[in-house]
């Protein structure tokens, strides 16, 4: 269609507007089976005149005039990847299904629409992973596609269900979906990110060895999913930090009280510092989460020392001498309490 098509009623058949014109004015409803829209598509907002699209609505242009364009069949922006603008308002029905692709985090490398008006959101979110040249997408933690923005807000609208791909085989990575007052925006988080700042560090294992050493089994700390809170969840949190935060993509190492990468000085400096108390955090050098920094901590922390997860080997690193004393005061102290305690057993006998 290379003309004009204006005034109300119904168009039946698949409508396609390369360069041409769509216009409804004087509160008037135009109702299309489909359309590709590469053309202009002018909805008087005056006259609170809308479109009805009851199929799909592709291309890779919007909407003009600040009317309504109601979608009943499937939004599916561009012909490949596209960001639409709409100036007016866009709502999308109880059976709609909104089709969305991406191909990288660039702004022309996955699908996103605007409106200066407001967004009603219905029906079902679909998304796709596509190649636009590398090879199929495969999102990293942190990622955000900001998919929809709505000027006016989303009328306190959600979309009623969803289909997202998955993130990767072992599901430490997961979606969230972010809506705010203008903006809807996919997320790819992480899954032992308990606290959910975007970031996995002390505050989300301090979290979970405190339930570990507790006993609280919740379910939002449940890793391996056996319905229990137990080490075999600290451990996996180790994993799934690890292949999130270090270059390696390697798990976390027993010791790494600061979650550097490498189990060293600082890290005994942390034990050492909470040593004796009962203090249920792995950032505290609680590293078996039974709830206190003793002794079994330090042999744990001790048989890393010095190894770089990164690596998988023993590091370069020379202690300082100041350092070498410590431990080697760590060992004197750690056996006289154990003498000592010998010592009390026996005078009860």
């Amino acid at each position: 269609m290379n003309s004009a098509l204006s005034g109300s009623g119904r168009v039946n058949g698949k409508i396609e507007n390369h360069g041409g014109i769509i216009a409804v004015s004087g509160g008037e409803q135009l109702t299309l089976d489909s359309v590709l829209q590469n053309g202009t598509m002018e909805i008087e907002q005056s006259t609170q005149s809308r479109i009805v699209v009851n199929g799909a609505y592709t291309g890779n242009h919007g909407i003009t005039g600040g009317g309504e364009l109601l979608i009943l069949g499937e939004l599916s922006p561009g012909l490949s990847l596209a960001q639409i603008p709409m100036d007016g308002n866009l709502a999308l029905g109880t059976s709609a299904v909104t089709r969305i692709e991406i191909g990288g985090t660039g702004p022309l490398e996955y699908d996103a629409v605007s409106a200066s008006g407001m967004i009603r959101l219905e029906g079902h979110l679909d998304v796709k992973m596509v190649d636009v040249g590398h090879g199929i997408y495969q999102p990293s933690f942190g990622d955000t596609f900001q998919i929809l923005t709505a000027m006016q807000g989303f009328d306190g609208t959600r979309f009623t269900s969803s289909s997202l791909p998955e993130l990767d085989p072992n599901g430490s990575l997961v979606w969230q979906i972010e809506q705010g007052i203008g903006t809807f925006e996919l997320q790819v988080g992480s899954r032992a990110d308990f606290d959910g700042n975007g970031s996995l560090g002390c505050s989300d294992v301090d979290s979970l060895v405190m339930r570990i050493a507790a006993g609280i089994h919740q379910s939002h700390f449940d890793l391996t999913g056996d319905g229990l809170v137990t080490h075999a969840d600290l451990t996996q949190w180790l994993s799934d930090a690890g292949s999130i935060r270090l270059a390696s993509g390697n798990s976390f190492l027993v010791g790494d009280a600061n979650l550097d990468g490498v189990v060293d000085g600082s890290d005994f400096n942390i034990w050492n510092s909470a040593k004796f108390t009962q203090t249920a955090a792995w950032c505290s050098g609680d590293f078996n989460a039974d709830g206190g920094v003793d002794g079994s901590d330090f042999a744990l922390w001790n048989s890393t020392k010095f190894t770089s997860a990164d690596s998988g080997s023993r590091t370069q690193i020379v202690p300082e001498p100041s350092l070498c004393r410590l431990i080697g005061l760590a060992f004197f102290v750690l056996g006289s309490s154990c003498r000592n305690t010998a010592f009390r057993l026996r005078t009860k006998n």
